[in-house]
C-alpha cells in the first residue's frame, strides 16, 4: 500500500530529525518520494533495509553511551 509508505516514511522523517540523523532522513526522504509516485516497490524494500541498518547502528551507539 503505497500510501501507507508514504504516511509511514513521512511520519519518521521528524523522529530521524529529532534524533540529529540526516542520513536517516535522506532515505525516508526517498521512501516517501518513491512511495508517492506508487511504484518500484522493490526499491523502496531496499531504501527500509537501509533504514533499519542505519537505525540498527544508532541504537547500538545509544547503547554504548548509556552504558
Amino acid at each position: 500500500d503505497f500510501i501507507r509508505i508514504s504516511e509511514l516514511a513521512h511520519k519518521s522523517k521528524s523522529m530521524a530529525s529529532y534524533m540529529g540523523s540526516d542520513k536517516l532522513r535522506a532515505k525516508l526522504i526517498k521512501i516517501e518520494s518513491l512511495a508517492e509516485e506508487g511504484e518500484n516497490i522493490d526499491e523502496i524494500k531496499k531504501e527500509f533495509e537501509r533504514v533499519k541498518v542505519v537505525t540498527e547502528k544508532m541504537i547500538k551507539e545509544l547503547k554504548v553511551i548509556t552504558l
